[in-house]
């Protein structure tokens, strides 16, 4: 498992940008369930645990990934111990899985 900074690609970054739209609009179209939330732990498991642990243990060193997001400031509070616990829960299973 990777920990630490993404490699940044302007190419792949750049296409995800503009091709995507239509083709999520045409999809939606055909499958009512396309794009929902949870819906990469329903259909394949083992790939939505080690997404949802890389996306913890690494960032992102590209500037225009920060673009597209809005500038709201967020209230800052202390991760309480449950989420903690989880985290670490969740590295253990990945750990067992992708053995």
């Amino acid at each position: 498992m990777k920990i630490g900074p993404r490699k940044m690609n302007l190419e792949k970054s750049i296409k995800a940008r503009t091709t995507g739209p239509i083709k999520r609009r045409i999809k939606r179209s055909f499958n009512p369930f396309y794009g929902k939330k949870g819906m990469g732990w329903l259909r394949n498991p083992k790939k939505a645990l080690y997404n949802t642990i890389y996306r913890r243990t690494t960032f992102s060193t590209n500037p225009l990934s920060y673009l597209g997001r809005s500038r709201k400031k967020r209230k800052k509070s202390e991760p309480s111990n449950s989420r903690w616990l989880l985290f670490i829960i969740l590295i253990i299973l990945a750990y067992y899985v992708l053995k």
